[in-house]
């Protein structure tokens, strides 16, 4: 494609004196007029190759013409900002206005968009749907003939995404032409499914770079050497002998610790970038880096996407990054240009962490990434975008509303029926009406619509309140508190550790006693952590098979690392067979079961044990009438008992796994995580309004919506997002067939890889000097040992009492009847006596 002569000719003066492959390509696929994805590595200029074609054709039809041509969306106002700073003067010698149109633009900016709108609007998605039924620049829409969206692969994985879908269909009603659809993404492993989502199945093409960008990453592990210290010590060596470095961590937490040791060594030469702090400071970060000023930043996924940083040379990865997809976007960082090796490395931990981290430097180094997915038919997207259609209209059948939206790829599937469903339940709850099969406005519609239209949850964080002292001790984020807490529970905060008394969702607040003990304590920042995909734990555990029966040389050739590092694995690997005789591995399920605890090693990734947890909790309470906490990560899940369990028992529960996913939605619904899950579908869903606090008892909400789309859409999020199902069908398959087999051991201590799952966090270095780990599962039976329980017969309906769990012995009886149908209850829940 020749580009316009006058664009040519400017743009020389910005440097572009010549054109790539992949952008060449681009151009010709564009001036077909098929819609395109444009996959390459950071540095090819995606950017231009969907830009300098659609200003060429703007220049060839003249400027005059009222109204927006082209409208470019990106999921990060930073990016938002640094496309405008890119191009906006560029364009501006061209005659083309490039203008920014999101959540923080002044009024008179609004008004003079609106009035004279510009040829190229940046925007985000949320801003999108507000633009979709604004009087004036919805007129002003009418004229799009192209759509870019930036960073497709991030907005696929998330609500933003599907919710922009649909948007891009109700463009398309109001626009006068077609509109021509352009994705712009980092390498990713499906590029055709990304064209699907982006298009809904219309005809496309997918432009790639043809040669995959070169990765060399190397993994470090200097735990056998010292102290954590140490680690910042190498780091501190790695920032002198490179120009300008990327430190990544997966927490906030772990950045601001690591930031501050690095400080202390580096002076103002290092500085910390993450999502919680203010816009000002991010900017004034990320100049510092462009400018040279500074040598280092250390950040989480804040820097991972296409923000202009300037020149990095070097990326550090502290601690495994869990992902390959996170490794290649934060080491893609680094020789941000074409051509450019990316060049980084991976500090890990401990042994666990090494291993993990050179299956994922290999598997990056390999091109091997994780899938992408996305979530189908979303009841809660689709009751925002149904007001939105009825907001553009006035008023709107719900046989042409299933038209527009089944247009959008993921709801290609969605039945008819499922519509009524929701439009029933906007009717019912006023914010929409519903009349014969044709939905009007209701007195809720636009403040809803303008209120949700963001998908993203509120960060909602829990206060922690200190009972002894009665004081506030500091903050921590929901999501952590959903999944990872209960009463009983232990965590990090702030350099002690703390007994969670009380838990209450409707509050946002946890109550707390300092705890004189340090087992199983788990760090407050644990649940911000990336989960481990299936592919990478089953490597892991391939590789803990192969370690006990190949050469350690063959497998550090392969594995691209020193042969001393494979060694230490070797080693680590053979103390685990000594202790139990058995190493878990990717055919190897293997479970200890000790006094009042079992440990199921299973390497199926972070979201498949995750749901393991809850079916297992959930089994031991149905099956045996056994309360129980369990702690997971990516190869484990620790189950703590109200009472010791036999072999017996726990492989029955292990060979039943079949019959426990039945009742999956049963036992998702008993987990905290789903109640915080649902509050986020109600303030989606108008339900509960954004910033409210709740005023009836969570579990009480959740029972008043069973059976609603809220119910439905909150079981199937968690699904898709925090739980792997596939994972545990097919893990439940393969005991059955005999393809992993089943180790049940008694053991009167836990193996090494057992206390390797509580000892991670001390060993990342960023605790207090003084808590000394021992095992979650010891910490976890005293204090069940103490709860107290309410015991009420359900069968005379005469007998109660209120008894320590310690104390108890054999079965219990009602001593009136002497039934055994005794319930056992919260011994504060005076509503059940009642009753």
């Amino acid at each position: 494609m020749l580009l316009h002569p006058k664009l040519l000719e400017v743009a020389k003066k910005y440097g572009y004196t010549s054109f790539n492959d992949v952008q060449l390509r681009a151009f010709d696929a564009l001036s077909r007029g098929v819609h395109v994805v444009i996959v390459a590595p950071t540095g090819y200029g995606k950017t231009e190759a969907a830009l300098f074609p659609i200003m060429s054709s703007i220049l060839e039809e003249g400027l005059e013409e009222w109204g927006i041509k082209a409208l470019y969306v990106t999921p990060l106002r930073a990016l938002n900002r640094d496309i405008l700073v890119r191009m906006e003067e560029l364009a501006a010698e061209l005659g083309i206005r490039l203008e920014v149109r999101h959540g923080d633009t002044p009024q008179s900016a609004r008004r003079r968009m609106a009035l004279s709108p510009p040829h190229i609007l940046i925007t985000t998605p949320e801003t999108l749907q507000f633009l979709l039924v604004g009087s004036r620049l919805r007129e002003a829409l009418r004229s799009v003939r192209w759509v870019v969206v930036d960073e497709l692969h991030e907005l696929m994985q998330s609500k933003r995404g599907l919710q922009l879908t649909i948007a891009l269909e109700r463009l398309e009603e109001i626009a006068e032409g077609r509109v021509q659809r352009i994705g712009l993404s980092a390498t990713i492993s499906k590029p055709f499914l990304a064209g699907m989502f982006l298009t809904g199945g219309r005809r496309f093409e997918v432009v790639e770079a043809r040669e995959g960008r070169r990765y060399e990453v190397d993994v470090l592990y200097l735990a056998s050497e010292g102290e954590a210290g140490d680690r910042v010590v190498k780091l501190v060596e790695l920032i002198e002998d490179h120009r300008s470095t990327l430190v990544f961590t997966n927490t906030r937490d772990t950045a601001e610790a690591l930031g501050s040791r690095l400080r202390r060594l580096c002076g103002d030469a290092v500085a910390v970038h993450h999502g919680s702090l203010s816009r000002e400071e991010r900017l004034r970060v990320e100049r510092g880096l462009k400018e040279g000023r500074l040598k280092a930043v250390v950040a989480t996924s804040s820097l991972e996407l296409g923000i202009d940083v300037g020149h990095v040379d070097y990326v550090v990865q502290y601690m495994s990054p869990r992902q390959v997809n996170r490794l290649v976007q934060r080491v893609g960082r680094s020789s941000h240009f074409m051509g450019g090796v990316a060049r980084g490395c991976i500090v890990a931990a401990d042994l666990d962490d090494l291993m993990e981290s050179i299956v994922i430097a290999r598997r990056a180094e390999r091109g091997d990434l994780e899938d992408l997915g996305f979530e189908e038919n979303a009841y809660d997207v689709l009751a925002h975008q149904l007001v939105g259609l009825v907001l553009e209209y006035g008023r709107i059948s719900l046989e042409k509303a299933h038209r527009i939206v089944t247009r959008a790829y993921p709801y290609r599937g969605l039945r008819f029926s499922e519509l009524i469903r929701v439009a029933e339940f906007l009717d019912q709850t006023r914010l929409a009406r519903l009349r014969g099969g044709v939905l009007y406005r209701g007195p809720r519609s636009i403040e809803y619509y303008y209120e949700s239209a963001s998908t993203i949850p509120d960060v909602e964080v829990f206060e922690v309140f200190d009972l002894a002292q009665r004081r506030r001790v500091g903050v921590l984020d929901g999501d952590f508190v959903a999944s990872s807490l209960a009463e009983g529970s232990k965590f990090i905060l702030g350099g002690r550790v703390w007994d969670v008394v009380r838990l209450s969702l409707e509050e946002e607040r946890v109550y707390v006693a300092p705890s004189a003990e340090a087992e199983a304590a788990i760090p407050a920042w644990t649940g911000e952590d990336l989960p481990v995909p299936y592919k990478v734990a089953r490597e892991v555990g391939a590789l803990r098979r192969r370690l006990l029966s190949e050469p350690t040389a063959r497998l550090a050739a392969e594995y691209g690392v020193d042969e001393g590092l494979m060694r230490e694995l070797e080693e680590y690997v053979e103390s685990q067979a000594e202790a139990i005789g058995v190493v878990p591995s990717d055919v190897d399920v293997v479970v200890e079961v000790g006094r009042r605890a079992f440990i199921v090693h299973a390497c199926i990734g972070t979201r498949a044990n995750s749901l393991l947890g809850v079916l297992l909790s959930h089994a031991l309470a149905r099956l045996y009438g056994v309360s129980s906490k369990y702690y997971f990560d990516a190869y484990r899940v620790a189950v703590a008992t109200s009472r010791g369990l036999t072999t017996r028992e726990v492989r029955s529960l292990m060979e039943r796994l079949e019959e426990l996913l039945g009742e999956v939605g049963e036992a998702v619904k008993g987990s905290n995580a789903y109640l915080w899950k649902l509050l986020h579908v109600c303030q989606r869903m108008g339900i509960i309004k954004r910033g409210a606090k709740l005023k009836v008892p969570a579990r009480k909400l959740a029972e008043a919506l069973e059976g609603t789309v809220v119910d439905e859409e909150a079981v199937r999020e968690l699904l898709h997002t925090r739980f792997d199902i596939a994972a545990i069908e097919r893990l439940a398959r393969d005991l059955k067939r005999g393809r992993v087999r089943l180790h049940v051991v008694r053991v009167s201590e836990f193996s090494p890889m057992a206390r390797s799952m509580f000892e991670k966090p001390y060993r990342a270095g960023l605790l207090i000097k003084g808590v000394e780990p021992l095992l979650v599962v010891e910490a976890v039976r005293r204090r069940l040992e103490r709860s107290r329980l309410l015991l009420v017969c359900l069968h005379c309906l005469k007998w109660n009492r209120i008894i320590v769990v310690g104390d108890l012995e054999g079965e219990v009886r009602c001593p009136l009847c002497g039934s055994r149908v005794v319930a056992v209850l919260n011994p504060w829940d005076e509503e059940a006596l009642k009753v």
